[in-house]
């Protein structure tokens, strides 16, 4: 029975990565977005360890 499961397995990888077009052995493809934090609004006090980081820093 287990061995049935390794079969559809290794029958099925294949399928799948030709249609994801994703390929363990080929070149990575990495997709990563990085949020921007804006600056703080007039009258927003800092966060204690941002005054910290700005003093430790200098």
């Amino acid at each position: 029975m287990s061995v049935s499961w390794v079969v559809v397995g290794v029958v099925s990888f294949p399928i799948w990565a030709r249609a994801e077009r994703v390929w363990p052995f080929g070149p990575k493809e990495i997709k990563e977005e990085f949020l921007t934090t804006p600056a703080p609004a007039e009258g927003v006090s800092r966060t204690t360890s941002a005054r910290w980081a700005d003093m430790v820093c200098r």
